[in-house]
């Protein structure tokens, strides 16, 4: 297991995620250090708590890893239930490229639009796509500090909130 500091210091909390280090690695841990406003302070630590059971989806490798971890715990919200799958989340440049043109063609495959390599927040790990639906997958998106970057214009597209909360221990 690799521990790699997530989320940001500017909303008073740093997380540390206990990340699988290799794909036969399946187990998770996180645990939130909570600061003050004071300097002075010493943090407080809570554990995130994460379903029993829980596991890392293969096709969440390679994202941010605080994106990771929410688009994890999302998914794993007992009032998803299976209704918000996750479509896409990191891609390699090829596979983006590959987008870009299916999309330039208006195949029906592709009705999304796509940003080039050089500009994708999926090539970057910074962006997933969620399937089914998509009224549940707002709602539990505030919930986990996401959200529709592109509005209508790509609705199944989501990224860290800039305004999001710390994540709180459940």
């Amino acid at each position: 297991m690799k521990k790699v500091a997530i989320a940001s210091l500017t909303f008073g909390a740093l997380v540390w995620l206990t990340a699988p280090a290799t794909a036969n690695e399946t187990q998770a841990q996180a645990t939130v250090i909570t600061t003050t406003t004071s300097t002075t302070a010493s943090p407080s630590v809570a554990p995130v708590s994460l379903p029993a059971g829980f596991k890392f989806h293969k096709e969440t490798e390679g994202l941010n890893q605080e994106l990771r971890l929410r688009v994890e715990l999302l998914l794993a919200d007992p009032d998803n239930g299976g209704k918000v799958g996750l479509e896409s989340a990191y891609r390699t440049p090829q596979r983006q490229q590959e987008l870009v043109n299916c999309h330039a063609v208006h195949n029906p495959a592709c009705p999304w639009p796509v940003d080039p390599p050089e500009e994708s927040e999926h090539v970057k790990g910074n962006a997933v796509d969620f399937n089914g639906d998509l009224k549940l997958a707002v709602t539990l998106a505030k919930k986990y500090g996401l959200y529709q970057r592109y509005g209508d214009r790509d609705p199944v597209h989501f990224e860290l909130d800039p305004n999001r909360a710390p994540m709180e221990k459940g």
